[in-house]
């Protein structure tokens, strides 16, 4: 039992009792470490916000912590790290060690404002609440800047509410938003929402100095400048550029104390990010010294202007360049008084588009003709004089020759239109860029007052004649990048990729990563990623799954952090073995459904369909909107409704599963809802799981049980929450073992069971037809039920290489789904029950039923006598009569009509059963107090006995009644018990029951009898031998023969049945604690516990452990007690 303490030890963490009161000016909060009433160790505190007091739980772990009061004192949040992250970010920004400076931040005179938006919950995932909440505050505290070091892959840029809060922020309350571009580089297009997708953010990618090589990371050599390998690259899809300016993306900086490491080395555009933040703010405070004033606007083409491009490296990943902290300075100091430094110069080209961006221009494509619309949007500053003051001469120039733009454009307040013509025909394969540029024409000097983007990618035509492969080799440098595009075949559905080192000398760390952009998907959904190393003079092979008909960029890029040359060759080879329907759904009830396999080229095939996950909607069962308070207004102040939908679940064993709320699933920042998050509960209603807008993050395995999920998605308007107030969950079982659906080759073979279509070959002109079957009853899983499917792959070529392309391998694991899905919608089973019972007794009752109308329809045939049928009926009422009686005994404790029953029919098992159970279910309202023992230690004789069941009970009745007794108290009727299970125990005889138990039958009806009459003593003897275990235990003066008798009923319990049966474990438990045997009650303790975990059974164990004088064990289980058995859910 120690070994499974130990196998079940797990850190609750910091259990706290919390005060909060008003002191008569302000909350204040204080936690109660010893949670026995002792604040000694607690610090008294006010809101963060209003006095900066932290705290921290110990000198030992060192994690300090804050208080965050709400709801006039109803709600405190202690805020922690969930991370070193922010520190390491606040600190790049505007770390202050006055007697160190060579440890100082960027911008050291600069004050921080901490927000914590990473939810601890979720492994510190940000949520659209926290950074709808965060930007609030920092609106409300005024401040200059703000940096996000977050930020995810979305499926299409510049919507969702809390991009719409991120703006409102810059545009009007003159926010300067810097955030990082991402870590998903080197293919293009890989940026992150919102660095990259919101133009009025800056984005910064991440670059990389010789002297923070050589510093930082230790290198052997000065190598050349660079972008760091996995710093994500523009342009955005929408043709923007994305990636504003570039800053160092590597630190060694401060991190928590509780870490212990004082600094930490960390590298990513989240350091890059606040690198440019803290020389935004050098800027900003030299700007407010000399009381000059700026703008977004302003301040972002200062930036841009002013940053200084790095030789070679690509405008993708750099943008504008470094920042340069003078430069920007001065810019800003000369033209502070320019009138469209109140006015951001909006393009749009398209649909939404804020730049150009012709993914897959072939051979045979014409020049294109493409408006491009000019918006003046002002500044909340701007009076309505500088809106009709103002206008622009601007000149008008392209990088490119392909690119043709007007050479001049008047601007005044209003919208302008133009056309720009992109001739490609020209241009060779691989990606090309140019840039149509306006200049002031009275002020070239200031620079481009706007930008417009424009990229172009000519990919490569695969051909038959070449087998869809190509090859290439080069030699690469640290850090080099080689792009190859390729408009994917039609039929294609994945590519073989071979790389070999041609180097003799060392291995070679290199990325290999691919990516397709396919309409409003986010471009992880069809993306390859390898981080390789690969050994001198080998081959590494990979394969991967493709999209049909899309480019795709083909990216091997050596790592930043390497050295010398190295010499690479390179095979990639489209193959293709697909189905008429990519993604195929099949209802149980359509019978055989039928498919054709085509291919790209001459492939070997192998059908499989194989199911991993058994998909279960649940539908809400509670539903409410209600207001939120002003922590969660919007930036504009305008308050917003939350709705919480709760659903319920239950799982029949332990089993690993994900939850998704389909409608809005894989959405954040681009999600017009702001923000989704659900907590998930045990009927204890512990939480034991949470999530949001990812499902596929949150893996959690759970035991068997009833749960609870309550769901919160928040918006501003009550109409658009009613919208979801009826949408399903999708709760996914993983299953035990994974189903397999049969492939056939012909329609007769599927409808006959006959050859399954397991190897064959397909080729381009000659498709090959496959059927599927449906599923048996024997293969559904036990928890399946109609409405619910199972969901899995389904694979077709044969070969083990291809096969590992049936999932998508991006970056980050957790969002690698199957590449080709398979749904197989569930019906009701047809329930075949052993021995003709069971369901079949339905249809075999109707059938009798209507043989007996028929039979007895005509006159002359009545077959049974009236006087007959009313004896029959009169029998049949007293059965009912008598089962009503049972069902009283049973549901209403009413044990007046048992002496009736058992006088009546003394022989019918199911009263005793029914009594026994009634009997059971009570509580020991008026035991006498336990006696008190000590494992070890001799009952002091002289000490006061223990009263008497008599005593207690004149003792009550002295008191004042102040309610009615208990109908059901269990001890009181402990006689009565006995005396039941007696008799049940008299009519049956054991010797013969044990005989036909080990008798191999082929009745049925028999075996059932004797399975029947099993489970009924079972019962009755561990009735009896809990009521005799609670006389030994509880009674004074328990003597040898109530042992003895106690130890002969369990002698004779496991003659018929095993003591890990669930049903001998109330006796086992009750039996160790009678005889001393502790471990047996323990390990009962435990089975009850891992079957119904309930409170009670928790108490049992940790009762147990105190008997035991194991106080370590004890100490522990009643450390988690509090979170196992909360009063309520927790808030969200």
């Amino acid at each position: 039992m120690l070994d499974k303490i130990d196998k079940m030890w797990s850190d609750p963490g910091a259990t706290v009792d919390c005060i909060v009161f008003h002191d008569g000016k302000n909350y204040q909060a204080c936690l109660d470490m010893s949670c026995e009433g002792d604040l000694k160790s607690g610090r008294l505190m006010q809101s963060y916000k209003e006095a900066f007091q932290t705290a921290t739980f110990g000198d030992t772990d060192r994690l300090n912590y804050s208080f965050n009061i709400y709801d006039q004192g109803n709600t405190l949040c202690i805020v922690a790290n969930g991370g070193s992250h922010g520190t390491h970010v606040a600190s790049i920004t505007a770390a202050y060690f006055p007697d160190d400076p060579r440890n100082n931040g960027v911008a050291p005179g600069a004050e921080i404002v901490a927000i914590k938006i990473g939810d601890s919950r979720i492994s510190t995932m940000e949520t659209g609440s926290a950074i709808v909440r965060a930007l609030t505050e920092v609106v409300r505290a005024g401040c200059h800047l703000a940096n996000l070091s977050y930020g995810e892959a979305s499926h299409w840029p510049s919507q969702g509410k809390v991009l719409d809060a991120i703006n409102e922020a810059i545009t009007k309350h003159n926010l300067i938003f810097v955030s990082s571009a991402g870590n998903n580089g080197p293919c293009l297009t890989t940026l992150g929402a919102p660095g990259g997708t919101c133009t009025n953010v800056i984005g910064v990618g991440a670059w990389v100095s010789p002297e923070m090589m050589l510093a930082e990371y230790s290198m052997m050599e000065r190598l050349p400048a660079n972008q760091y390998t996995w710093s994500s690259r523009g342009p955005c899809v929408d043709g923007s550029m994305g990636v504003a300016i570039s800053a160092p993306g590597g630190a060694i900086t401060s991190v928590p104390n509780w870490t212990l490491h004082g600094s930490q080395l960390m590298n990513g555009t989240s350091m890059s990010a606040p690198n440019a933040c803290g020389a935004i703010a050098l800027v900003l405070s030299a700007m407010v010294e000399l009381k000059l004033k700026w703008t977004p606007y302003l301040v972002r083409r200062a930036l841009m202007n002013t940053a200084s491009s790095q030789r070679d490296i690509e405008v993708f990943a750099q943008g504008a360049g470094l920042v340069q902290v003078v430069e920007c300075f001065e810019f800003l100091k000369k033209y502070s008084e320019r009138l469209d430094n109140k006015m951001n110069y909006v393009l749009t080209t398209g649909q939404r588009g804020h730049g150009i961006y012709l993914r897959s221009q072939v051979e045979s494509d014409p020049a294109k003709l493409i408006s491009v619309t000019v918006d003046p949007v002002w500044h909340p500053t701007a009076t309505t004089d500088d809106k009709i003051k103002f206008a622009a001469n601007l000149s008008i120039c392209s990088s490119a020759t392909w690119l043709s733009v007007p050479s001049h454009l008047k601007m005044m307040n209003m919208s302008r239109s133009f056309q720009v013509k992109v001739n490609s025909k020209a241009l060779l394969h691989g990606v090309h860029y140019a840039e149509m540029k306006a200049y002031d024409s009275d002020c070239p000097e200031f620079g481009p007052v706007f930008t417009l983007p424009v990229t172009v990618i000519k990919p490569k035509e695969p051909k038959k004649e070449n087998g869809y492969s190509f090859d290439a080799s080069k030699t690469f440098q640290p850090g080099d990048v080689d792009r190859s595009f390729f408009q994917v075949p039609a039929q294609a559905t994945w590519a073989e990729f071979e790389v070999q080192n041609m180097s003799a000398e060392f291995p070679a760390r290199f990325i290999i990563h691919s990516i397709q952009l396919v309409q409003q998907q986010a471009y992880r959904d069809h993306e390859f990623y390898k981080f390789i190393t690969i050994p001198e003079s080998m081959t590494l092979q990979h394969a991967f799954p493709v999209k049909g008909g899309v480019c795709m960029e083909m990216c091997i890029a050596r790592w930043w952090a390497s050295y010398g040359d190295v010499d690479l060759k390179w095979n990639i080879k489209f193959c293709g073995v697909s189905s008429t329907t990519e993604n195929m759904t099949m209802h149980a009830a359509e019978g055989i459904r039928r498919f054709e396999i085509g291919s790209l080229k001459r492939e070997e095939i192998a059908p499989t369909i194989t199911m991993k996950h058994m998909v279960q909607p649940v539908r809400p069962h509670e539903h409410q909107i209600t207001a939120l308070s002003a922590r969660d207004n919007l930036v504009n102040e305008q308050f917003i409704f939350q709705m919480v939908n709760a659903y319920q679940f239950h799982l029949t064993k332990t089993t690993e599963i994900q939850i998704a709320f389909p409608i809005i699933s894989n959405l954040l920042y681009e999600n017009e809802y702001i923000s989704q998050i659900w907590l998930l509960y045990n009927n204890n209603k512990e939480l034991v799981g949470a999530g949001d807008a990812y499902p596929s993050q949150y893996q959690i395995k759970l035991d068997k049980g009833d749960y609870t999920v309550r769901l919160q998605v928040k918006h501003p308007a009550r109409d658009s929450l009613n919208k979801l107030k009826d949408f399903p969950i999708s709760v996914y079982h993983k299953l035990a073992s994974n189903v397999i659906l049969d492939v056939y080759g012909g329609h007769r073979d599927a409808l006959v069971g006959g050859s399954k279509l397991t190897a064959g070959v397909v080729t381009p002109r000659n498709t090959v037809a496959a059927y599927i079957v449906p599923l048996s009853d024997e293969k559904v899983p036990k928890i399946g039920t109609a409405g619910q499917y199972l969901t899995g792959t389904i694979t077709l070529p044969k070969s083990d290489l291809a096969k590992k392309a049936e999932k998508q391998q991006g970056k980050r694991s957790s969002f690698r789904q199957d590449a080709h899905t398979f749904n197989y919608v569930l019906t009701n089973c047809v329930k075949n029950p052993k021995g003709g019972a069971g369901a079949s007794s339905s249809t075999t009752t109707v059938r009798t039923s209507a043989t007996s109308i028929k039979s007895s329809s005509p006159v002359d045939d009545v077959s049974v006598s009236t006087a007959s049928l009313t004896s029959k009926n009169a029998d049949k009422m007293r059965d009912e009569l008598r089962d009503l009686k049972i069902s009283w005994i049973t549901n209403l404790h009413n044990l007046d009509v048992l002496a009736e029953l058992r006088k009546t029919w003394p022989d019918h098992m199911p009263i005793y059963m029914a009594a026994i159970a009634s009997i059971e279910s009570g509580k020991m309202d008026e035991k006498p107090l336990k006696r008190k023992k000590k494992v070890g230690k001799k009952e002091d004789k002289s000490a006061t006995p223990a009263a008497t069941k008599e005593q207690i009970k004149k003792e009550e009745e002295k008191k004042p009644k102040t309610s009615l007794p208990s109908q059901n108290n269990r001890w009181a009727k402990l006689d009565l018990l006995i005396e039941i299970c007696d008799e049940v125990i008299k009519r049956i005889n054991l010797v013969e029951l044990l005989a036909s138990l080990s008798k191999k039958s082929d009745k049925p009806e028999a075996k059932k009898q004797a399975e029947t009459q099993k489970s009924q003593l079972v019962t009755a003897l561990c009735a009896k031998g809990r009521a005799l275990a609670d006389r030994c235990i509880y009674e004074k003066g328990s003597n040898d023969a109530q042992v003895a008798l106690l130890r002969e009923t369990y002698d004779t319990v496991f003659k018929i049945t095993d003591n890990k049966e669930l049903a001998v474990q109330g006796f086992l438990l009750r039996f160790g604690t009678a005889t001393g045997n502790h471990g047996v009650a323990l390990k009962a303790a435990f089975r009850m516990y891992e079957e119904k975990n309930t409170k009670e059974n928790y108490k049992n164990i940790i009762k147990i452990c105190d008997d035991l004088n194991w106080k370590h064990a004890s100490s522990h289980f009643k450390s988690k007690l509090h979170i196992k058995f909360p009063r309520d859910y927790i808030p969200f």
